[in-house]
């Protein structure tokens, strides 16, 4: 009864955050500022809501009825004008929706025009926006229907001339009443334009399918071989290492194929498959360029205030990122020489893990079983693909999680909070975990009274360790009174860094062609999403001081970020690995057949995820001048393969429900059934 209870609740939570979700920004509601220009600073020559770029006049007229300017009384007051040959702009900041549909126009007088000139998105693939490239007659409407493939802010100009091709004869080219509006839909036989912000790449250099099905399928015969070997091990009817005690008076031949130099082979095998990755894509993706420029930004102006722009990046990745930056200045690193510098310590990270998982199968269960633990981890595709091809910094720290993860395993409460800590530094979605590992630690201070000091002590330092790492980054915003600036700039992570309900992810938002669409910043939407939170958090915590179960705790954990990521809003491609990897440490403890189904199930649809967004983006070809190409909302690959993702999801919480409500085990092989972790 307790679990059906449990089970419907968690339902209505979910629908509750699908509903809210639903919900859209108001269409045909002006998104420029003063587009009109009928708010001017006469003394300062400067119309509210535009930036004049350094270089260029620009100027305000009269639009006066005595026929000077070709009046028309819908036009208002005042224009802009243009009076200058070559490349001149004003600018202004908007943003915009992924996958909206959105009319832009502007009335232009280029009379003596000889060249381009318009209202447009400079570094746009293909010209879009309100452009004229020939004299007109007088004031002409000029509207375009465009799509946009970008989520955020973009940089609007109001031109004459555009980068590398200046006008010329441009005396006195006007605009007014500048418009951009997002509209519901457009007329079938209206052209509408795409806005990607990627210059030099287009559709037809899209990405290899065979690498992304080569590797899905890969990734499914991985998981159903070691599975049967697996199983063989358990059973004791096939292993890794048959042989042992082959060979007695051969000590270089059992030295070269103990256990442990199998397990080296597997590290070995692990770093070959990362190195030779991070190499066949020297080039690097968006992520590795931002990385690239976040060091040499570093390098150049250092790291004191660094967070006074508007960097909100986890102090952990810049200090780390800052030093290499200043490693690879001084050795005169190109760009490629970046592209493989910085995802060292991602591919460093991998490895720890992979000998922590190592490890802990060495613990709990044998060495055979361990290296199969490691083998699969080392040359599994989402794991490898994560940090050394996408470039994901989480996985420094998912390396920090498991740590933390064991730690608690082995009820050291110290070292939990250490690690925990240095998570938090390396990615905004370990703070998930929070009140889990809060309460953890509270609980060790109430039950283990020989741990109440040094819990006590540790919880402080880590505390003070944290804010005074931040302290170089923040310093101007603390000196002039800001003293919380590093926690604000987590706030505004999620507030302002992913602002979509979904990043490309499949998702349940995805199912109903919301993934990849602005959420709405309104009471309904806020509070499901926090009752999802807070929901999952006070079901861990109360299973967790009703049952002290750390195993369960562990395996909770892993749920919340699966959960989050198939369930939540904002969800990231990011999110997923660490629910994969704390779901392996379980599997490896208690081998129950069902979980591994699914944690393999989702490793594979993961990969494709990530894969298919590299793909069709141009880096697997290494297309010049790519950039991310995010999926449309409207799309049959997302909304199939987040179909396949929340269904296993679901099924992954009926069973986290079964064995903590029921402990009720299904192992990997009956024979281990006798031996099952309640």
């Amino acid at each position: 009864m307790k679990k059906k209870i449990i089970i419907v609740l968690l339902i209505a939570v979910v629908a509750l955050v699908a509903l809210a979700g639903c919900n859209r920004v108001k269409l045909d509601t002006e998104i420029l500022v003063n587009g009109d220009f009928e708010i001017y600073d006469a003394e300062n020559k400067t119309a509210e809501g535009w930036t004049i770029n350094p270089g260029t006049t620009a100027n305000w007229g009269a639009n006066s009825a005595d026929g000077s300017s070709g009046y028309d009384s819908n036009l208002g007051k005042r224009y802009f004008y243009l009076n200058s040959a070559g490349y001149n702009y004003i600018s202004q900041t908007v943003r915009l929706e992924k996958n909206a549909t959105y009319k832009i126009g502007a009335y232009i007088n280029a009379a003596n025009l000889t060249g381009t000139a318009g209202v447009y998105f400079p570094g746009a693939v293909d010209p879009v926006g309100a452009i004229v490239t020939e004299k007109t007659e007088g004031w002409q409407r000029i509207e375009q229907y465009f799509t946009s493939t970008v989520s955020g802010e973009v940089t609007l100009i109001v031109a004459v001339g555009k980068e590398g091709a200046s006008a010329s004869g441009t005396t006195d080219v006007r605009f007014d009443n500048i418009s951009l509006q997002k509209v519901d839909g457009v007329a079938d036989d209206t052209e509408v334009a795409i806005l990607r912000m990627s210059e030099g790449y287009t559709m037809s250099d899209g990405g290899s399918t065979s690498f992304v099905v080569l590797f899905t399928l890969l990734s499914i015969g991985i998981c159903v071989g070691m599975y049967f070997v697996l199983r063989g091990i358990i059973q004791n009817k096939v292993g890794l290492h048959p042989n042992d005690g082959v060979g007695k008076g051969d000590k270089f031949l059992n030295a070269m194929t103990s256990h442990t130099a199998s397990f080296i082979y597997v590290l070995l095998a692990a770093f070959a498959v990362r190195f030779i990755t991070v190499l066949a894509s020297a080039e690097g993706n968006d992520i590795i360029t931002n990385w690239a420029t976040l060091a040499q930004d570093i390098a150049s102006k250092g790291f004191i205030s660094y967070y006074n722009n508007s960097a909100n990046n986890p102090q952990g990745v810049i200090w780390v990122f800052g030093i290499l930056g200043y490693i690879a200045k001084g050795l005169g690193m190109g760009d490629v020489g970046y592209a493989i510098l910085l995802r060292m310590p991602m591919v460093i990270a991998d490895l720890m893990v992979c000998y922590m998982i190592y490890s802990c199968a060495s613990k709990y269960q044998n060495e055979r079983t361990a290296i199969t633990y490691g083998f699969i981890y080392a040359i599994l595709p989402i794991f490898f693909i994560f940090g050394s091809l996408y470039g994901s910094v989480e996985s420094i720290a998912i390396a920090f999680i498991l740590a933390m993860a064991l730690s608690m395993l082995g009820k050291k409460y110290v070292s939990t909070g250490i690690f925990y800590t240095l998570a938090l530094m390396f990615s905004n979605y370990a703070l998930l975990l929070l009140p889990v590992i809060l309460l953890y630690q509270i609980y060790g201070l109430v039950t283990d009274k020989s741990s109440v000091v040094k819990t006590t002590v540790t919880m402080a330092v880590c505390f003070v360790a944290f804010y005074l790492l931040s302290l170089p980054l923040c310093w101007n915003g603390v000196v002039s009174g800001n003293v919380l600036m590093v926690f604000r700039k987590m706030y505004a992570f999620f507030d302002v860094s992913y602002p979509t309900l979904s990043d490309n992810t499949f998702n349940l938002y995805a199912i109903f062609a919301a993934g990849n669409r602005s959420r709405v910043d309104n009471v309904i939407f806020n509070i499901g999403n926090w009752l999802f939170i807070i929901g999952m958090s006070a079901y861990v915590i109360y299973h967790y001081i009703k049952t002290a179960n750390r195993l369960d705790l562990v395996l909770l954990s892993a749920m919340m970020f699966i959960a989050y990521s198939a369930l939540g809003a904002q969800s990231a491609l990011e999110i997923m690995p660490f629910g994969l990897v704390l779901m392996l440490v379980y599997i490896i403890i208690t081998p129950d057949v069902r979980l591994y189904i699914g944690t393999s199930l989702l490793g594979a649809l993961s990969f494709l995820n990530i894969a298919q967004l590299l793909s069709r983006s141009g880096f697997i070809r290494g297309v010049d001048n790519a950039g991310w190409l995010d999926f449309e909302s409207k799309n049959a690959f997302m909304i199939i393969f987040s179909i396949l993702t929340v269904a296993t999801v679901f099924y992954m919480l009926y069973v986290v429900c079964d064995i903590t409500l029921n402990s009720y085990i299904k192992p990997i092989a009956k024979e281990n059934a006798a031996n099952e972790t309640k």
